[in-house]
C-alpha cells in the first residue's frame, strides 16, 4: 500500500467510526437509561 492511500483510508475509517460511534453511542445510552 502507498503511504498516501493508507493515510487516506485511516482518516476515512476513523471519521466513519467516529460518526457511527456518536449516533449509535447516543442511542445505546438512551436505551440504557
Amino acid at each position: 500500500m502507498f503511504p498516501s492511500v493508507r493515510d487516506h483510508f485511516t482518516l476515512l475509517s476513523s471519521r466513519v467510526l467516529h460518526n457511527w460511534g456518536i449516533h449509535h453511542g447516543d442511542g445505546m445510552t438512551v436505551e440504557a437509561e
